[in-house]
């Protein structure tokens, strides 16, 4: 490749972080990108930027809108909390570190499933966001219990009592 032709796609890999980025953080203010699912939590899809940049741009960029992603969602539960759990999501291990691990297990799921022969791109990107998507579920919960498991259980503990 000649300069040119690096300098262009250095360039469009600039171009689309910076704009899923923005998408991230316009999602995320505006409240677009949140489906409030009671007083206690919201089901969110600002994953799907992160998913998408890994696949058009590679896990380096992937690694920058998820920690975009997580600095947001970090910012907002100090900031401005709306439900009972995001006094949890102020610790960075449990809202920055598994939006970035999301942007690695999408990054593997990719590229193995690229692997395939004759794999058309459609299902394999239909594949990679179902399973990054449950991903990111399960390592928000995961770092949710690693890392604030013993404040949830006092609080479960406190709430259970008083209802008894």
């Amino acid at each position: 490749m000649n300069d040119l032709s690096l300098n262009l796609a250095r360039n469009k890999k600039l171009a689309l972080t910076g704009a899923f980025s923005a998408l991230v953080v316009v999602l995320g203010i505006t409240n677009l990108g949140l489906i409030p699912i009671g007083a206690t939590a919201s089901i969110t899809i600002l994953q799907i930027p992160v998913i998408l940049i890994v696949m058009m741009a590679g896990l380096g960029e992937g690694l920058f809108v998820g920690f975009a992603f997580g600095l947001l969602s970090l910012i907002q539960a100090a900031m401005s909390p709306s439900g009972v759990l995001d006094p949890l999501f102020v610790n960075p291990l449990c809202s920055v570190l598994p939006r970035m691990l999301l942007a690695v297990v999408a990054f593997g799921c990719w590229k193995a499933l690229n692997f395939i022969p004759k794999m058309p791109k459609m299902i394999s990107a239909g594949i990679t966001g179902f399973i990054a998507t449950v991903a990111h579920t399960l390592l928000v919960i995961g770092c949710i219990y690693i890392f604030e498991g013993a404040d949830v259980r006092e609080g479960l503990t406190a709430v259970i009592s008083l209802k008894i």
